[in-house]
């Protein structure tokens, strides 16, 4: 929903959008929540992607991959891409994160997303083969694109704990992260003159202000009277009642999603 108030917001270039559940951090694995992740996926960039309008699979931070054998993938990196701290994306930034990931000591909720990588291997700068435990399939693919967000490996490694990326969370994407308080919300600004001229990352807003507001009525009553702009998540009741105001617009959005069935061949 988009309130009466976006167009005097859009001539200032900001975007006000209201957040139904806070967060602390911006972490795409240790703090993986929906809301969150509206942020981060513009923040962070994955190698590859699934352009969902041209129905192929697409290069992100890679520009370009194959098979080599049934078990690895070989991606020639983008050269060119930059962390927002500054730091030069290359081939370790992808080894580092992946064994980070991958390493049994280290815990959280979606391990089993990469557990599946068996080795990592830097054959230069930029270039990296990854290395599967079993043969790998479309939804390994499909992880690499939306489950693995590139960090910089030189910040992250620096961390004692790593948890801590979050609070500054550098990636290489359209918008990079200004600031965050659990209390008053999100603040990410557009990354001017940026390094990918692809188009797949639109940034058309400069400025994106994520207000927390942790009741739904609440977050309703500053869409009707504009203290907000869009609001996520709306529920059917809720979307049937404020549609009917001619203040506001609702626009649904569609997405591709891949379903598995997986069989128990093995009759357990």
């Amino acid at each position: 929903f988009a309130s009466p108030d976006a167009a005097a917001q859009k001539a200032q270039d900001t975007i006000r959008i209201g957040v139904l559940d806070s967060f602390s951090m911006l972490d795409h694995y240790h703090f993986s929540t929906d809301e969150a992740g509206a942020f981060s996926r513009n923040i962070h960039q994955p190698l590859i992607a699934y352009d969902e309008h041209k129905k192929k699979w697409i290069g992100v931070l890679a520009e370009s991959f194959r098979r080599v054998g049934d078990r690895t993938i070989e991606f020639d990196l983008r050269q060119g891409g930059t962390f927002h701290n500054g730091n030069k994306f290359d081939a370790n930034d992808v080894k580092g994160l992946l064994d980070y990931l991958r390493d049994p000591a280290v815990k959280f909720r979606f391990k089993e997303r990469y557990t599946w990588v068996k080795e990592v291997e830097v054959l230069s700068p930029y270039k990296v083969r990854i290395h599967a435990e079993t043969l790998i399939s479309t939804q390994d693919l499909g992880i690499l694109a939306y489950r693995v967000r590139l960090y910089d490996a030189e910040t992250l490694n620096a961390l004692k704990d790593k948890t801590e990326y979050g609070k500054t969370s550098p990636g290489t994407g359209p918008y990079r992260m200004v600031s965050l308080d659990r209390n008053s919300g999100i603040v990410v600004e557009r990354v001017e003159n940026h390094w990918d001229k692809s188009g797949y990352y639109p940034s058309p807003v400069k400025r994106v202000e994520g207000k927390f507001i942790s009741d739904r009525q609440t977050l309703i009553a500053q869409l009707l009277t504009g203290g907000i702009d869009v609001m996520r998540n709306i529920t059917v009741d809720d979307a049937a009642n404020l549609s009917a105001n001619p203040n506001l617009a609702v626009t649904p959005t569609s997405s591709s999603m891949l379903l598995y069935v997986t069989l128990d061949g093995a009759g357990r």
